[in-house]
């Protein structure tokens, strides 16, 4: 794998902010659901059209997004590179220089089962209870 790091950093930082799911509002939409079928199909055509009209608007700043977030990690990326490198991506480079491969779908849970409680972050181990509270 020949990867750009920095590039690749770069683009995982855009496409989560510019791809991010837009969802309708289903409650106002659902809302009575003795209308209708006219009034219903044109409540559910207004919706869509404000999805398609975010999508648009969301692509037309795409361009200064990538920009910004190419002026972001370049402003830290010596000092800080291993911060803001995706961590899977991280231990597939280390795994190739070994001659084998990570995937996190695919490996991350068998990696956890293989840490012992002392090796896992405080702030990971918060999280965690957190969600199973």
């Amino acid at each position: 794998m020949n990867i750009n790091v920095l590039q690749f950093t770069v683009n995982k930082r855009v496409f989560k902010i510019a791809c991010k799911p837009i969802y309708p509002n289903t409650k106002a939409l659902l809302k009575e659901v003795a209308e209708e079928e006219a009034i219903f199909v044109n409540k559910v055509t207004e919706e869509m059209q404000q999805i398609i009209e975010q999508l648009q608007a969301d692509k037309s700043k795409l361009e200064t997004l990538y920009k910004e977030k190419l002026e972001e990690v370049n402003k830290v990326w010596q000092s800080s590179k291993l911060n803001l490198v995706p961590g899977d991506l991280l231990l597939d480079m280390v795994c190739q220089a070994y001659k084998i491969r990570f995937k996190k779908e695919r490996d991350g849970s068998k990696l956890a089962t293989l840490m012992k409680n002392n090796e896992i972050s405080q702030e990971i181990i918060d999280i965690i209870q957190e969600f199973g509270s």
